[in-house]
C-alpha cells in the first residue's frame, strides 16, 4: 500500500472519528461521552483510533459502546454510516434507562 493510500485511510479513520463524537455530542450531551484514545490520541499507538462510547455514571464511567476504527492502512476504516451511530447511541441511551 502506498503512502498516499495510507494518509487518506488516516484521514478518513480521523473523520469518522470526528462524525461519531460530534454525534454523541449532539445527541446526548451530559449523558453520554465520546472518549477518544489509541492512535488518535498517543503517536506512540500504531493505526487505531478508538471511540468508546461512556456514560458518566457518578464518578466512574460505564463503557457502553466502542469502536476500534482502523487507520494503520492496511485495510480500510469501519463502514459506519451517521444513521449507525445514532441508532448505537440511542441504544445506549435505551439500555441506560432500563438500569
Amino acid at each position: 500500500m502506498d503512502v498516499s493510500s495510507v494518509d487518506k485511510n488516516k484521514q478518513d479513520a480521523l473523520a469518522l472519528v470526528r462524525l461519531i463524537t460530534d454525534t454523541v455530542n449532539i445527541i446526548a450531551p451530559g449523558s453520554l461521552e465520546a472518549i477518544v484514545y489509541g492512535s488518535a490520541t498517543d503517536p506512540n499507538v500504531p493505526g487505531y483510533p478508538i471511540v468508546a462510547i461512556t456514560a458518566a455514571l457518578t464518578r466512574t464511567h460505564l463503557e457502553v459502546f466502542t469502536w476500534v476504527i482502523n487507520a494503520s492502512g492496511s485495510e480500510e476504516p469501519a463502514t459506519l454510516t451517521a444513521k449507525d451511530i445514532r441508532e448505537s447511541v440511542a441504544r445506549a441511551l435505551d439500555n441506560l434507562r432500563v438500569r
